[in-house]
């Protein structure tokens, strides 16, 4: 080997043991607060739609001296197609939702059941009531109403618990319009204003269950506290979170992803979830949803296609706060019914349409 040869040698020897040492260095540090906002971001434009069956099973807390989780007959069973933005479209069917009946008749079950489907294209919100009263007793009340606001649906737990939104980095803060890489931006940029809070803002590595995750504080000392803990393997997906009140760090609720799917290369969704609520004066949790995917599809086209395949049917009483009208759906061409979309369309240009009718 010639001597210009062994230079050549010796120095990318030197040059790549540099590297491997940069890189040694880099991973015994955890992330920065941005680069992790960075990352958590990055994560959440891989999905642009995604279809999501699950089923979601609520739990009550008995402690009678002993704590233990109650079986309750509380569930909510729900098929989602939706859009990845946070103010993206969706379609959400809710195929059974039972809930404590609250001020329901004393002599009936005390819970009630509803079904229903809901779709949003961008400017308005349809709902559909297909079914709802006492357990085992339901009722098609055969009514339909058309909003503005998507929060109403966005918010309600059959999203949020049902779906899955509340464990999602996407969904995160529908409320105002944030996803989780927005809501941290924001916080941040809240935190700067009011230094004399003593605000919190720290990312460290630790383990849980044998893998290395990156814990990511939030809040303020002594008054409030979140934290998220991610998997750097699996793009910065929430594995752990929970949100603590006042100077003691009182729960107030937390979930633990059990489960992830990943439907694409490169993409992890919560497949199996358990989200606790505490008690602000017990300092203990009274309720816990269990969320199970059945199935999850991502980035198909034919999740956009089913977002607007909701139908309506014949005799449902049409309700449009938009438009302040109330319309009852006739007989279509077919004599059984037409695309939602369609039909509400018609609706809204002429009372005289040959295929709604006034309402008396």
């Amino acid at each position: 080997m010639s001597r210009q040869h062994r230079l050549l040698v010796c120095g990318l020897s030197a040059i790549f043991s540099c590297a491997a040492r940069s890189d040694l260095l880099a991973a015994s540090e955890p992330p920065s607060v941005q680069d992790v906002i960075h990352f958590i971001e990055r994560n959440e434009r891989k999905i642009n739609e995604v279809y999501v069956e699950a089923e979601t099973k609520i739990d009550e807390a008995v402690n009678d001296g002993k704590f233990q989780w109650q079986d309750t007959p509380k569930v909510i069973a729900v098929r989602g197609w939706v859009n990845g933005a946070i103010d993206g479209p969706f379609r959400l069917d809710v195929d059974r939702y039972v809930s404590d009946w609250v001020g329901g008749p004393k002599d009936s079950s005390p819970q009630a059941e509803e079904s229903s489907g809901n779709v949003y294209d961008g400017q308005k919100v349809t709902t559909l009531q297909r079914k709802s009263g006492a357990v085992g007793k339901t009722i098609d009340p055969q009514n339909a109403s058309v909003t503005g606001d998507p929060l109403t649906v966005k918010n309600s737990p059959e999203f949020l618990f049902g779906f899955g939104g509340q464990f999602v980095e996407n969904f995160w803060n529908v409320s105002k319009s944030q996803s989780l890489s927005a809501y941290l931006q924001t916080y941040l940029g809240y935190q700067s204003n009011n230094e004399k809070f003593h605000p919190i803002a720290t990312t460290v590595f630790e383990k849980r269950d044998g893998v290395e995750l990156v814990k990511l504080s939030v809040g303020y000392d002594g008054h409030m506290l979140e934290e998220w803990w991610l998997d750097p393997e699996r793009g910065y997906s929430i594995v752990n979170y929970i949100y603590l009140m006042g100077g003691p760090k009182t729960p107030t609720y937390k979930f633990d992803v059990k489960k992830f799917a990943q439907p694409a290369l490169g993409i992890y969704y919560p497949a199996e979830v358990e989200y606790i609520i505490f008690s602000s004066e017990l300092n203990e949790p009274v309720r816990r949803f269990r969320y199970h995917a059945k199935e999850i599809v991502v980035n198909k086209p034919e999740i956009k296609e089913a977002r607007s395949a909701m139908t309506i049917p014949v005799g449902t009483s049409v309700k449009d706060d938009i438009e302040g009208k109330i319309y009852e759906v006739a007989p279509a061409n077919d004599e059984n019914s037409q695309l939602l979309d369609d039909l509400l369309k018609d609706a809204i240009r002429s009372t005289t349409s040959p295929t709604t009718r006034p309402v008396p």
